[in-house]
C-alpha cells in the first residue's frame, strides 16, 4: 500500500481546460489510463479556471482553446501576473485562425499542439512542459512560424548582445521565416553540416531548449519591445 501511495504522489498533477463535456470527459479517461497523470480538475472558461489554478495549483494545465470562452493567451498571462504561477498552460485546438496562433505563442503558453494529434505525443509534449520549455507538435510548427512571421517586425539590432556571429545571425533570420536546416544551406549555399553546426551554436549562446524554442523565444521578445 505505501508503494501504491507514491506512485500516487509522483502522478503528475494536471488541470484540464476546454468547452465541451464531451472533450474534457474523454481526455480525461486517456490521459489518466496511459500515463502517469491525474486531473485534478476541469473547467470550461478562463475566469473558472484561474480560480481553481489559484486553489489546485497544478503541474500542468491543458487547454482546449476555443476562442473566446476558453482564450489561453488570458489564461496564461493572468496566471503569471495575477496568480505569480509558473504552471505550463499547453494548448490543444483545431483553431487554426493564423493571428490566434501568433498570440498564442507571443503569450507565456509552453506547446501548441493540433486537436489530431496521437496521444503520446500529446503526453510527450506535456511532460516536456512540465519540465520547463517549449514545444510544439511537428504538424503544427510550419503553421505557427508563418502565423509569428506574418505579423511580427523583429528588431535584429536587439539580438546584437547575445554574442551571436553575422552568420550565426543570418541563419537565425531565416530559421524565423520557418525554413529547415536544409533549405537554409540551399539559400546559403553552404552545407548542411555547417547550417547544423551554427543552430548549435545559436541554441546554446540563447540558452534555448531546442531550435524551435530559439525561433519562438526571439519573437516574443522583439515582439513584446
Amino acid at each position: 500500500m505505501k508503494e501504491n501511495a507514491e506512485v500516487k504522489a509522483n502522478r503528475m498533477r494536471l488541470l484540464l481546460i476546454g468547452r465541451g463535456l464531451i472533450f474534457r470527459q474523454a481526455m480525461r479517461v486517456l490521459l489518466e489510463q496511459a500515463s502517469g497523470i491525474t486531473v485534478v480538475g476541469e473547467s470550461d472558461n478562463t475566469e473558472e479556471a484561474l480560480v481553481l489554478v489559484s486553489k489546485l495549483r497544478p503541474d500542468v494545465v491543458l487547454c482546449g482553446a476555443v476562442p473566446p470562452d476558453v482564450d489561453p493567451c488570458v489564461l496564461a498571462r493572468r496566471m503569471a501576473e495575477e496568480l505569480q504561477a509558473t504552471i505550463p498552460v499547453v494548448v490543444i485546438t483545431n483553431y487554426r485562425d493564423p493571428g490566434f496562433i501568433a498570440e498564442v505563442l507571443r503569450s507565456p503558453v509552453a506547446g501548441y499542439v493540433h486537436a489530431n494529434i496521437n496521444l503520446d505525443t500529446l503526453i510527450h509534449i506535456i511532460e516536456v512542459a512540465r519540465a520547463g520549455l517549449t514545444v510544439l507538435a511537428p504538424d503544427a510548427k510550419n503553421m505557427v512560424m508563418r502565423g509569428l512571421t506574418a505579423s511580427t517586425n523583429t528588431d535584429w539590432d536587439s539580438l546584437a548582445d547575445s554574442g551571436l556571429t553575422l552568420r550565426e545571425l543570418e541563419v537565425l533570420r531565416i530559421m524565423v521565416e520557418g525554413a529547415t536546416n536544409k533549405a537554409i544551406a540551399e539559400r546559403l549555399g553552404i552545407r548542411l553540416r555547417t547550417v547544423e553546426m551554427h543552430v548549435a551554436h545559436i541554441v546554446s549562446k540563447l540558452k534555448a531548449g531546442s531550435r524551435t524554442e530559439v525561433v519562438i523565444r526571439v519573437l516574443r521578445q522583439t515582439s513584446a519591445g
